[in-house]
């Protein structure tokens, strides 16, 4: 029998090593193949979830909006337009006679609750105190009541030391404020209000608190629990446009606790 000479054997192991070569490449690009799906498969899931967020937010933005442009036309309607309404009335009736002062005194009246409404209105839609004194004197104005004997009694408490933050921070941390305080005052029946602002190391943390009727957050969460839900959306979407996080606590009857943290990065190089 014949034996193989060295160039067959070297042959045969010269095939044998591409075909472990072929194979193992083949393994290579398989694993590489299956690496670019998953992966362009995840970024397209990443995508289409940022794509959903951006739409969530748009839509919430816009819902902000057109809140605040009813508020505003409401606010107008009820306050400064059934006091034109009364005046013009009484101007109509001929109730108000020249000469007599008591008339004249009323006339007065209602044309200063409605310069007072208007100012209010104005102050609401452009805080000048925030632009010219900052967040903190801003919603220590928030709490300031015009009456004594107004419901809920209002607390601003300041703690750290105050710093300069971005206007857009400011503009929004006041506005999520008046909303919070607005809701509390709306509907919450409640007997006390506090907020609390503070300034720390690295962060801007904001507290609004009252003894009001609360609420069960499940439900408040769920699917169908309409325009309050959406209402603590909406806030959600503006505290995660500064990077921040907002927190609700409350339960029925036991009131309602918001707390807000917007971190500030390298605060003391703009002060």
């Amino acid at each position: 029998m014949p034996h193989p000479s060295s160039f067959d054997l070297f042959g045969l192991a010269f095939l044998l090593e591409i075909l472990f070569l072929l194979v193992i490449s083949s393994g290579v690009a398989l694993m590489a193949v299956r690496y670019q799906r998953k992966y362009l498969e995840r970024e397209l899931v990443l995508q289409k979830r940022e794509l959903a967020a951006q739409k969530e937010l748009l839509a919430a933005t816009v819902q902000v909006q057109e809140k605040e442009r009813r508020r505003i036309g409401k606010d107008l309607h009820d306050e400064i337009g059934a006091l034109l309404s009364t005046m013009r009335l009484s101007v109509h009736q001929g109730t108000i006679e020249e000469g007599e002062q008591q008339d004249e005194l009323a006339v007065k009246g209602l044309i200063d609750r409605m310069l007072a409404n208007v100012r209010r209105i104005s102050k609401e839609l452009l805080p000048s105190t925030l632009e010219r004194f900052g967040l903190e004197k801003a919603i220590e104005e928030l709490c300031v009541q015009e009456d004594s004997s107004q419901i809920p009694e209002r607390f601003f408490k300041l703690t750290g030391k105050p710093f300069p933050i971005p206007k857009q921070m400011e503009l929004s941390l006041f506005r999520v404020t008046q909303e919070l305080m607005a809701n509390s005052l709306a509907h919450a029946c409640a007997n006390n209000l506090w907020v609390s602002l503070h300034y720390g190391e690295h962060a801007v943390e904001l507290t609004v608190l009252d003894d009001g009727n609360g609420f069960e957050l499940p439900e408040v969460l769920g699917i169908d629990a309409g325009s309050q839900a959406m209402g603590l959306k909406n806030l959600k979407s503006r505290i995660s446009l500064l990077n921040g996080t907002i927190d609700f606590q409350s339960q029925s009857g036991e009131g309602v606790r918001t707390q807000i943290r917007v971190p500030v990065p390298n605060h003391s190089q703009q002060s």
